[in-house]
């Protein structure tokens, strides 16, 4: 069989039938590969956005100081959800890259 440099190809044939392994585990190698640089991506993406969300928190803060007091209300809890809902995905987001880094090590 004609493989890339670097590509082992174990053909395992069982009667009439033959299937390419190689390919296989080179192709689910590289998935998860990608899957893990996304996941490491998402993190970083969840991380920024729980900054930003932590930013608003405090700007809402300065308003309620600022403005009558139903305005601050609602701007301050405008920002907790925010930071609460960054606070969430950043967690999925790195449970995500553990267990795609997890699939990696045991590809």
């Amino acid at each position: 069989m004609i493989a890339p440099v670097g590509i082992v190809v174990v053909a395992v044939c069982d009667c009439d039938v033959c299937v390419c392994v190689g390919w296989t585990l080179a192709a689910l190698a590289v998935i998860v590969a990608l899957r893990l640089a996304f996941a490491w991506a998402s993190a970083e993406i969840a991380a920024f956005r729980f900054a930003v969300a932590c930013c608003a928190a405090v700007t809402a803060a300065a308003i309620c100081a600022a403005l009558p007091v139903l305005s601050a209300e609602l701007s301050a809890a405008r920002a907790l959800c925010a930071a609460m809902s960054a606070a969430v995905r950043l967690a999925c987001a790195v449970s995500a890259a553990f267990t795609a880094a997890v699939k990696l090590a045991i590809c």
